[in-house]
């Protein structure tokens, strides 16, 4: 019979070790909590900034002009994606293709990637500043989630389940895609049978723009939001990993 040997500490260690563990527990709950209040607050903020209860000024103090009604269509231009067969798949050398899943909670991530080797058009990689935007998919609620794309992921193509719209507007409209005043059109304009929403459609969408200036100090001010919450979101994943190292070598 074998008898495996478990080496325990003393008493004093276990305490020690265990007070430690749940300091970085608490501190993991508090930043979690952090970011629910922050996507809370950028919730609704967002409400009151989209129906205009709450206004920017201009420099001088004085308001801006009426919000005006605009089609997607006439501000800018809608693209679909890559199609592809399997046998273009390859293990990494190749190009990355951004699917459904590569959009998560409004970011790019790279959990589940695709890359293919095969000719593909200038109209299939995205650039800076492009919304990615999921236009296809088997699950209806995630018809519509989208990623702002940044300079550092130009380069990348983009696959047929996906489109995106590109415009000198997009830090502004990025924002409008994550309400409901976005969500509520593409219900609208979903296939009866097919969850889809078409380019057709997409154009179609209209909204009320402020003018330029005021676009651009509402962008700003909720990407600073955006930007905390993604700082939250690292400083969890960093005292995670860090417990989990902590955990692996105090067993070894």
């Amino acid at each position: 019979v074998l008898h495996d040997k478990i080496f325990v500490p003393s008493t004093t260690e276990q305490k020690k070790i265990t007070l430690f563990l749940n300091t970085l527990n608490k501190k993991i709950e508090q930043l979690k909590q952090k970011k629910t209040l922050l996507e809370q607050y950028k919730k609704g903020v967002m409400q009151k900034l989209f129906s205009q209860e709450i206004r920017f000024k201009d420099e001088n103090g004085n308001e801006f002009p009426e919000w005006k009604r605009k089609k997607l269509g006439n501000l800018g231009d809608c693209f679909i994606g890559l199609t592809y067969s399997p046998n273009d798949v390859v293990e990494s050398e190749g190009t990355l293709v951004l699917r459904s899943s590569n959009v998560q909670n409004g970011r790019l991530a790279f959990q589940d990637n695709v890359f293919v080797n095969t000719v593909i058009s200038e109209k299939n990689y995205v650039k800076e500043n492009d919304i990615l935007i999921c236009a296809r998919n088997g699950s209806k609620s995630l018809i519509g989630k989208c990623a702002l794309i940044s300079k550092e992921n130009e380069g990348y193509a983009f696959g047929a389940f996906m489109s995106v719209y590109r415009s000198n507007y997009n830090r502004f409209i990025y924002h409008l895609f994550q309400t409901d005043l976005f969500f509520s059109q593409i219900n609208e304009h979903l296939g009866a049978t097919i969850n889809q929403v078409t380019t057709k459609s997409l154009n179609s969408f209209s909204f009320n723009f402020p003018c330029e200036e005021e676009q651009e100090k509402i962008a700003t001010f909720l990407a600073t939001i955006n930007e905390k919450i993604n700082r939250t979101q690292s400083q969890i994943e960093q005292t995670q990993q860090y417990k989990k190292g902590l955990l692996q070598n105090m067993f070894v």
